[in-house]
């Protein structure tokens, strides 16, 4: 859970991580939300400290953040009213509590619900930051700012409101709202990806989802993929998300060849995807059949992606996801909180990735319970029963006085596996379920222990 708290009244949070070679697992992450004690946190995966936690202003709503360049700077993007507020941050990892606010810019006096997004971490170098939003003055519906890290940011700009797909009508929409952004850095320029909703107005006048718009800041042109649209019911109240990386060859060509992304959006208790590297883009829907669901986040990962989202499977509303590959989604669920007999709604998850696969299998996850917490993950990419925390070297670090602790082993095994705990000398210390052990190590000393399991093999324990 994050420190701080409690955190009533939340409707929206923001997730980001990016590539940090000062970070004991090369991540670090940083967090967002609203309600009545808006915030945004730091963390450092491994380290074994807590998020240092900064409050935002009150009255913050609809927050979105990223991080970046080693981890040394971020935006968190919020409404103030009707304003659309730009905030700088620093830190200093792995050390999370240098985190401090720098300037804050106010881009728009009459704008909702901003998004923003900044250039993958291929090359560790990646600057390139935008902001979108919906202007409430009218035409144009939708803006965006570009800008660079440590730098001024230039708009507002249009985001254009016609498109030509491929074999079919000229689109343009009118009451564009609830955009999300995804930039992509392709052939030596940047393209920036739009989802947004909005009213068709040359064909049905219905509320519907378009695809992506993507423009070039380089060339000063406009490039446009094929469209699907998606009936919805309301147009305010459905959210789509994108995210995308590019498509690389193997070494030694290296060569950025291709651009993958993908939009998921929920509308009438269904979640659905669209992969845009298809040859027929089409949706599918994701959730189980006959179950609640609500307000889905997508990280893409490599070749892959997650999205999660609000589930009443359990009972209890609780944050369930699957894995994506191409046009294909994994049959296994996976639960993003372990517990989930807890009594409590876990809503508004948030998931991030940006960064390329071959640098890390984490994703920041975060999500807000009806408990009045936020909870938050590095969590594995892989398929698993779970969003689990990631240990480096097959081993679970146990810090006795440090945040994590109470975490440890849940995150790892599943809460009613069996378990054997050793200490150096072979001798059994403890021989039951994961849900007692947990009880139990915080009373061994300081040490090297080894915990076996039937499903999960060895793993070094180690208690500091």
């Amino acid at each position: 859970m994050m420190p701080g708290g409690p955190y009533p009244n939340v409707q929206n949070t923001g997730a980001d991580q990016c590539w940090c070679p000062t970070c004991p697992l090369n991540v670090a992450q940083v967090y967002c939300w609203d309600g009545d004690n808006p915030g945004i946190a730091y963390y450092v995966p491994g380290s074994g400290n807590p998020p240092h936690v900064l409050p935002l202003p009150a009255g913050a709503q609809d927050p979105d953040i990223i991080v970046g360049r080693e981890g040394l700077w971020g935006y968190v993007v919020y409404e103030m009213g009707t304003n659309i507020v730009l905030h700088e941050f620093t830190c200093s990892p792995p050390v999370a509590t240098t985190l401090a606010f720098g300037s804050a810019t106010i881009l728009s006096t009459n704008g909702r619900h901003p998004n923003i997004d900044r250039e993958i971490d291929c090359e560790f170098s990646g600057s390139k930051v935008a902001v979108v939003y919906q202007n409430l003055s009218g035409i144009p519906d939708l803006e965006y700012y570009e800008g660079t890290f440590n730098s001024s940011f230039n708009g507002p700009l249009p985001v254009l409101n016609l498109s030509f797909p491929n074999n079919a009508p000229i689109r343009s929409y009118v009451n564009r709202t609830n955009p999300d952004i995804n930039i992509l850095k392709f052939d030596n320029d940047y393209i920036y990806q739009f989802a947004f909703c909005g009213y068709e107005n040359n064909v049905y006048f219905d509320n519907m989802v378009d695809y992506v718009h993507e423009t070039s800041s380089f060339i000063s042109s406009n490039i446009f993929s094929p469209e699907i649209p998606l009936s919805i019911n309301n147009l305010y109240e459905v959210n789509p998300r994108i995210d995308g990386n590019v498509i690389v060859f193997d070494p030694p060509q290296n060569i950025y060849t291709d651009q993958s992304y993908i939009i998921t959006v929920e509308s009438n208790n269904q979640i659905f995807f669209s992969y845009a590297n298809s040859p027929s883009p089409s949706w599918t829907d994701i959730n189980i059949p006959g179950t609640f669901a609500q307000k889905p986040a997508i990280a893409v990962h490599g070749d892959f992606a997650d999205i999660i989202w609000s589930n009443n499977f359990h009972g209890n509303i609780n944050i369930l996801g699957t894995e994506i590959h191409g046009t294909i989604h994994s049959s296994i669920y996976k639960d993003g909180n372990v517990n989930i007999t807890s009594g409590y709604d876990f809503l508004y998850p948030s998931i991030a990735s940006n960064m390329c696969d071959k640098l890390t299998d984490l994703y920041a996850v975060c999500w807000w319970g009806t408990d009045e917490n936020i909870y938050f993950k590095a969590a594995r990419t892989p398929p698993s029963p779970a969003y689990r925390y990631q240990y480096p070297d097959n081993a679970i670090v146990f810090f006795k006085d440090k945040y994590e602790q109470s975490h440890m082993l849940v995150e790892t095994f599943d809460v009613n596996q069996h378990i054997t705990i050793h200490d150096i000398s072979g001798k059994i210390l403890f021989t039951g379920i994961v849900s007692e052990a947990q009880h139990v190590i915080i009373q061994f000393p300081k040490g090297i222990y080894l915990i076996t399991s039937n499903n999960a093999g060895r793993k070094k324990l180690l208690i500091q």
